[in-house]
């Protein structure tokens, strides 16, 4: 005991520069075993942040589209990816263990997470002037702040229990 949550934000966050087996172990594996370590220390809560690549686009290397727009929850995962599905493949790993001990699991499908950081502001500017250059994220972004505030409200929030959740 002693721990009232724990907050899963570790993890390789871009693929780009990292072979697809690092990714995968690393965030799969990754989160394997901070959700055992947790379930040991017979911690209620845990927090996961996964990614909205798990719905395909971000990484797709064959076209693809959305079944339906507006996109909600219930889109299908159909990651192409490494990333993508490791983070796929880390929810389902949440749920099981979610399942195996009673353990509350909130899972947060984060989009493009952009920084306050002055080098960054200029990569932000050249998007929001060419749509067209970031289409795969389906021009989804949060700011760190905001982020945080959804962590900060997922930890303060009473959750519905969900029995037999998927």
């Amino acid at each position: 005991g002693g721990r009232d949550a724990v907050v899963h934000l570790a993890g390789i966050p871009v693929p780009l520069n990292h072979p697809a087996e690092e990714v995968f172990h690393t965030n799969v594996v990754g989160s394997h075993h901070l959700l055992e370590a947790a379930a040991a220390c017979e911690t209620p809560r845990f927090i996961f942040m996964s990614s909205e690549s798990v719905l395909g686009f971000a990484f797709m290397e064959r076209h693809m589209d959305p079944l339906y727009l507006p996109m909600d929850e219930g889109h299908p995962a159909r990651p192409q990816d490494a990333y993508g599905l490791s983070k796929w493949a880390a929810e389902a790993v949440c749920q099981s263990v979610a399942r195996r001990t009673g353990m509350e699991v909130a899972i947060l499908r984060a989009p493009w997470v952009w920084t306050p950081d002055a080098e960054e502001a200029e990569q932000y500017r050249n998007l929001v002037a060419d749509p067209g250059a970031w289409y795969r994220n389906m021009w989804a972004f949060c700011g760190v702040e905001d982020l945080a505030v959804g962590v900060e409200a997922a930890l303060r929030l009473p959750w519905e229990r969900v029995s037999g959740a998927a």
